[in-house]
């Protein structure tokens, strides 16, 4: 489980520093995606949560306050705007519609995995939490 949450937890924080690479390195025609930004804002939580961490050290992250707060919060918007992208992008439009939106990137692929998937980082947030 610890393994397993790791990875998870891992792979959506790599989101917005992939983001930034791939953003500042090269100019790719029609980037970034979907996506890409929702992986980066599913990211953003985990990367924020961290520099909170190595900045109080010496506190056990269970036990501070600012670190549950902001994960919690942090976490809670970024699932929302996935859930609200998602829902506006794929289930309210046409299925032509949805049919048009473009996959071709790997970033964007993970993207719309980690979106679709979002009640897994509001789990993997409780877990982190216990």
């Amino acid at each position: 489980m610890v393994w397993l949450t790791f990875s998870c937890v891992a792979l959506t924080a790599a989101g917005p520093f992939i983001f930034l690479a791939r953003r500042c390195s090269r100019r790719l025609p029609g980037y970034p995606k979907v996506g890409d930004w929702l992986w980066t804002f599913l990211g953003v939580p985990w990367v924020i949560t961290a520099i909170i961490e190595s900045v109080v050290p010496g506190e056990d992250p269970c036990h501070n306050p600012l670190f549950d707060t902001t994960l919690i919060i942090s976490l809670a918007l970024s699932c929302l705007i996935a859930l609200v992208v998602v829902w506006g992008t794929w289930v309210m439009v046409t299925p032509e519609q949805a049919a048009r939106i473009e996959g071709a990137p790997w970033t964007n692929r993970v993207g719309l995995i980690l979106a679709i998937a979002w009640p897994i980082q509001c789990g993997l947030g409780m877990v982190v939490l216990s």
